[in-house]
């Protein structure tokens, strides 16, 4: 039945829909260009592998902080730069990938590697302080 197909990739799409767990507003601030995240205040990062987005309306775009290695985070738009679908972290393939059905995906550099998208996504540097990052949004 054909339609079994269409139900089976709708529900493979749904799940990478808001996958990440989003950041609450009380463990970031926003000043100017960047943004400040009291890293001790979410949990979601504190394993490797782990990922957490921050959608605010005040920025421009939202934004997914992915924790690939022990020392090592990733930040990078979460809308695909295809359609602009969230993107979900996948730790094993070590990529970003789109929720819509082309599933595009993205190294940890932001270059595409597959999918309908025509070029990678934005990705936002960052330092850290302590328990704080700060993410260059310029």
């Amino acid at each position: 039945m054909k339609s079994k197909g269409f139900f089976q990739s709708i529900t493979a799409t749904l799940k990478y829909v808001n996958q990440e767990p989003e950041i609450s507003s009380g463990a970031y601030s926003i000043n100017g260009n960047k943004i400040e995240v009291s890293l001790d205040r979410v949990p979601e990062l504190e394993s490797v592998g782990n990922a957490a987005s921050i959608m605010d309306d005040s920025l421009p775009d939202s934004i997914i902080i992915a924790r690939p290695e022990k020392d090592k985070y990733v930040v990078a738009s979460s809308k695909c730069a295809h359609r602009g679908r969230a993107l979900a972290y996948e730790h094993d393939k070590k990529v970003f990938r789109c929720s819509s059905l082309g599933h595009s995906e993205f190294n940890l550099d932001g270059s595409r590697t597959k999918g309908p998208a025509g070029k990678g996504i934005n990705m936002y540097g960052y330092s850290i302080d302590g328990d704080k990052m700060t993410i260059e949004l310029d």
